[in-house]
């Protein structure tokens, strides 16, 4: 099982402009009990929406956890600037509406 430290690295959204988005430390977090580090990220990026993780997905940010056999989650069709950060990353494919896309 990976640390909570290990989590904020490989748990990560490509926002519309090809930026890597991370969880932000701040002093006095407890990492330990986050459950979902997107759902953290989300919350830190849109606080006034009622499901941040959602709002994130439709402002087209790219949800990438970094396990095996998972892959990139896209919500809307990707920014040629998310597509060149997905393949400076390493990753070959994508999934959008449920189907895999080769990059």
């Amino acid at each position: 099982m990976k640390t909570p430290q290990e989590r904020i690295l490989t748990e990560y959204w490509i926002c519309r402009r090809g930026r890597i988005v991370r969880y932000k430390l701040k002093q006095n977090d407890d990492i330990e009990d986050i459950v979902s580090f997107h759902n953290a990220i989300a919350r830190q990026h849109f606080p006034n929406s009622k499901n941040p993780e959602k709002s994130a997905e439709v402002a087209g940010w790219v949800k990438v956890v970094n396990r095996l056999f998972k892959h990139p989650s896209i919500e809307r069709v990707p920014t040629q600037s998310q597509l060149n950060t997905l393949f400076g990353l390493g990753w070959r494919e994508y999934v959008i509406n449920d189907k895999f896309v080769k990059l």
